[in-house]
């Protein structure tokens, strides 16, 4: 899953620095995206989470370019996911999900994906195409387009484009916009977000002012989420964080799919690299809402590069 950097000479201890940065965060890419890609079925901030094209997805291309030199080939990757959800408060869900990139580091990238959720007794198959452009060699603009016609319990169009900037000391501050179409209502999320990188180490912290439009009014919620990812040796990598999410509706809950609560959310994750270009993953979820409801969520993993 991830790929294997091999440093040059180092004249100080601050090139060797770069060089463990370099490595670190060029296997701990892969994993954030396949993390991301799992999580359609969540409520909005933390859907948000999940489909933006957040700073460790420029995780590979950054490592790149901080010390980085000369051209590398385009890179396949094929990424695999199973998820399950047991809700307190409804019957459980399920989801699958598939994404195909092809990259260039330092250069763009493309995506396209299908994702399937079962939730509320509704199955919602959907698809998702994107691009990554490095612009000027240290701005990243990113693109998601993801659709699901008819659909209620996921949107039926989503877009997300953010803009990234790779700055000095390992700090990427990015701004994002996300616009989702429910059948119910709409949504428009503005998420600034700053991802401090170290040596087998990423910080994420990011925050989301989202305006929902439903019943003929405007509602605004204000969430937060950091994240940190840990390279405790080569091949394995573990990643713990919270979110703090407000949320205006839940489209397709059959109690009341446009009852606010707030939840706090507590993720973790363990991921594997078999091999140079395989890799596995699982993570964990567990949601508490101030309405006294639950929601366990599970993930398994996988991805092949070549």
């Amino acid at each position: 899953m991830g790929s294997r950097f091999i440093p040059t000479r180092a004249t100080d201890r601050g090139s060797k620095a770069i060089g463990e940065l370099r490595m670190a965060m060029a296997r701990l890419s892969a994993r954030a995206v396949a993390f991301k890609i799992l999580h359609l079925r969540m409520p909005l901030a933390v859907a948000a989470l999940m489909l933006a094209p957040a700073a460790p997805l420029l995780g590979r291309p950054v490592q790149q370019d901080i010390g980085g030199s000369g051209e590398s080939p385009p890179r396949i990757t094929v990424r695999s996911g199973l998820s399950y959800e047991d809700l307190s408060f409804a019957s459980n869900a399920v989801g699958a999900s598939m994404l195909l990139s092809v990259e260039r580091p330092r250069d763009w990238g493309v995506w396209a994906g299908f994702e399937y959720v079962n939730k509320f007794d509704d199955s919602a198959p959907g698809f998702r195409i994107g691009g990554s452009y490095w612009a000027g060699g240290s701005t990243v603009l990113t693109l998601n387009i993801a659709v699901a016609p008819e659909q209620i319990v996921v949107p039926r169009q989503a877009y997300t484009v953010q803009i990234s900037r790779v700055l000095p000391n390992g700090l990427v501050p990015s701004l994002g916009y996300r616009f989702a179409d429910y059948a119910a209502a709409d949504t428009h999320i503005i998420m600034p977000e700053v991802t401090w990188y170290f040596p087998r180490l990423y910080w994420l912290v990011r925050y989301y002012l989202a305006v929902s439009a439903f019943g003929g009014q405007n509602t605004i919620t204000h969430s937060a989420l950091t994240r940190v990812h840990w390279n405790v040796t080569d091949p394995v990598t573990v990643s713990a964080g919270y979110v703090r999410a407000n949320e205006s509706f839940e489209s397709g809950n059959p109690a009341d799919p446009f009852a606010g609560f707030s939840a706090n959310h507590v993720l973790v994750g363990v991921d594997w690299d078999i091999r140079s270009t395989v890799g596995v993953g699982i993570a964990l979820d567990y949601e508490t809402r101030d309405n006294g409801s639950t929601v366990w969520r599970y993930e398994i993993r996988t991805s092949y590069r070549w």
